[in-house]
This record gives C-alpha cells, structure tokens and sequence, in this order.
C-alpha cells in the first residue's frame, strides 16, 4: 500500500504542477465571485442589523436569511472547482483544460441545483463527522462530486451511495495518500494567513494536490469497477 500511495502523490504533483496557471486561474475566478457575492449578502445583512437596532425585531429573521444565502450560492462555485480538478487528473502533462469546462454545470439549472445539494449535504455530512470525530465519514463520500461530474444525470442520494460503495475497503489508502497534502494545507493556512500571496499560492496547490490525488484514485477506482462489470 505504501508504494501506491506514493505512486498517487507523485502522480498528483505531475499533474497539477504542469496545469498550476490554469488552477490558479479557477481558484481565483471562484475565490473573486464567492467574495462579491458573500460581500453583497453580508453587507445587506449588516444593514438589516443596524435598522433591527431602532426597534423592529422582524429584521433579525431577514439578516439570518441573508447571511445563509451568502454561503448557499457560493456552492455551485465550490462543486465546479471540484469538478476542474477532476478533469485535471484526466488530461495529459500540459495540455490545456477548457475553462468553459469549468461553467459546464451552470448550462442546465436541473444539473447546478443537483450540484449545489450535494455540495450542502457534504458540508453538513463533513461537520457533523468533525463534530462526532468519525472522522472516516469525508473518505466515504469524497467521491460524491466525481461522480456527479461524470453522471450528471445521477441523483444526489445514488452519487452519495455510489461513493460510499467504491471507498469500502478503500479508505484507509486514500487517507494515506492524500493525508500529506491536507496537512500541507493546514499548516499553510494556520501559519501564514497573513502573507496573503504566499498564502493564496500555497493553499491553493495544496488544495489541488489533495483533491487530484483523490481524483487519480475515483478513476482507478471506476475503471476497476468498468472491467469487473
């Protein structure tokens, strides 16, 4: 197991090291509209709070709504550039990924609202593992979002119960070959959140790195799986 694990890492590096621009690029364009966007919602939730100060309780329910709606349209963003790193994992050694494969989710509103209820239901899914410490709960699921991508067509419950039959048995050499990269990302993120370039940099290869990995693994697994049917 450890000679695979490595052979992912190494294979994870190839592959986002040679499509870094392009990366970079949807890290930026994802990070830039999540921010306008969480920018609007919060500044109008800020407004209903001072208006709440002179005296009218009904604006606290409009500020809760409005900050819940800052997070929740930001997650077709989120499912996209999950999606880019899929396609990263699958195209050769700097061969140019289309970024309007990165928007392919938003031409049909059926598919963007598949993707943003999977992407709600990973989140609670991940909170509640942290919060319970079953920490296992995010590798059996982690597939989710690769599989959407390939089947658009799939519900979020058979994306959801689709990847966690492919990660039975499984787990263990995922975490093992993606854990390094996480770590990477936590350190960077706890210790130089305030160099904003380096950080941004940084993170977000170490971000790549981690899903990749995860990618490299979801198309093994999913090829195994093509041969055995």
């Amino acid at each position: 197991m450890k000679e695979i694990c490595r052979k992912y890492r190494e294979s994870a590096k190839v592959q986002v090291f040679s499509h870094i621009g392009q990366i970079f690029f949807a890290v930026i364009i994802t990070g830039l509209v999540s921010s306008l966007i969480s920018y609007h919602f919060q500044l109008t939730a800020f407004n209903k709070n001072i208006e709440l100060i002179s005296g009218d309780p009904e604006m606290l329910k409009i500020a809760l709504i409005v900050s819940a709606l800052s997070s929740i349209v930001t997650l077709p963003l989120t499912f996209c550039l999950t999606r880019f790193y899929l396609l990263t994992s699958r195209t050769h050694i700097f061969q140019k990924i289309p970024i309007k494969a990165y928007f392919t989710p938003f031409e049909s509103p059926s598919y963007l609202l598949k993707c943003s209820l999977l992407t709600l239901t990973l989140t609670v899914i991940n909170c509640l593992g942290v919060f319970l410490l079953i920490f296992p709960v995010f590798l059996s699921f982690c597939m989710a979002p690769f599989i959407m991508s390939d089947n658009p067509e799939t519900s979020v419950f058979s994306a959801l119960k689709k990847s966690f039959k492919m990660m039975r048995g499984k787990k263990m050499m995922a975490f093992r070959a993606s854990f390094p990269f996480l770590i990477f990302y936590l350190v960077i993120t706890m210790f130089f959140a305030s160099i904003p370039v380096i950080s941004f940099i940084m993170t977000a290869a170490g971000e790549a790195l981690f899903y990749v990995t995860l990618a490299l693994i979801y198309n093994d697994l999913k090829n195994a799986e093509l041969h055995t049917n």
